[in-house]
């Protein structure tokens, strides 16, 4: 059940997020996760979820949507106390699975009856997922972290943000024939990218040593100085900043 469960999860990520990054940049992505664009379903919950991180005193973000893990965001963040922090927002369960129980509930989802070719709705599938997740997505708790960072390395930290940022753009088409091809990742970790005005690029299982690679890096060094605040994460935060830069 739960495998299965995962592998629609994935490839509804996969179908509405489109075609995949090309590895060396970013591709642009959803206009919800950049300008506050309307969006449904899964993007809407997303949206909802880290909509602290998708205010204008964002200097930086990253909103990440795992395949077979729960969602979750980075970015860093301006004060009205003129400080600047690091803020990590981590769901304790996938949004995902509400788009999931959507599908079932409406029948877009079934399930063989006594292994044959008959299909039914998945009644003790819908019953299972309900029991473990709270009835209105707005009631998952979603633990936040806040860590002030200094003001000069946030200037790098954008930079680099903005390098990589500002050199999204499609991968020009491929034909066979007349025909497009258009490769979709259905069980890929799907990542957004984007800045405070708006500005932004996604995407899907990038290399280490590609740019947007390294800019991953960078996001998830964010998220461990964010929990632990000691001095060996914030060298690791420096270290994956000059592989960036």
């Amino acid at each position: 059940m739960m495998a299965a469960m995962r592998a629609v999860l994935s490839i509804l990520i996969a179908l509405q997020a489109g075609p995949a990054a090309a590895d060396e940049h970013l591709v642009p992505g959803v206009s919800v996760f950049a300008n506050g664009g309307a969006a449904d379903g899964y993007y809407r919950l997303v949206a909802t979820a880290f909509a602290p991180l998708l205010q204008r005193n964002v200097a930086v973000r990253m909103i990440a949507m795992p395949a077979f893990h729960p969602e979750y965001a980075v970015g860093i963040a301006y004060f009205e106390d003129g400080t600047e922090r690091i803020v990590a927002l981590d769901p304790a369960q996938m949004l995902g699975v509400y788009t999931q129980l959507e599908l079932m509930r409406n029948g877009s989802i079934k399930v063989s009856k006594d292994g044959g070719f008959t299909f039914e709705k998945d009644e003790q599938g819908i019953a299972e997922l309900e029991a473990k997740m709270p009835k209105d997505p707005r009631d998952l708790k979603i633990a936040r972290c806040e860590r002030p960072i200094d003001g000069a390395l946030v200037k790098r930290i954008r930079a680099a943000w903005e390098s990589v940022v500002y050199r999204t753009r499609y991968d020009a088409p491929v034909y066979q024939g007349d025909v497009e091809i258009v490769t979709l990742t259905a069980d890929a970790d799907h990542y957004h990218f984007s800045l405070g005005d708006g500005i932004g690029g996604e995407t899907a299982d990038p290399s280490p040593e590609s740019a947007p690679g390294r800019l991953l890096a960078l996001a998830e060094a964010l998220r461990v100085q964010c929990r632990d605040g000691s001095a060996a994460s914030l060298a690791g935060l420096e270290a994956a900043l000059k592989a960036a830069e």
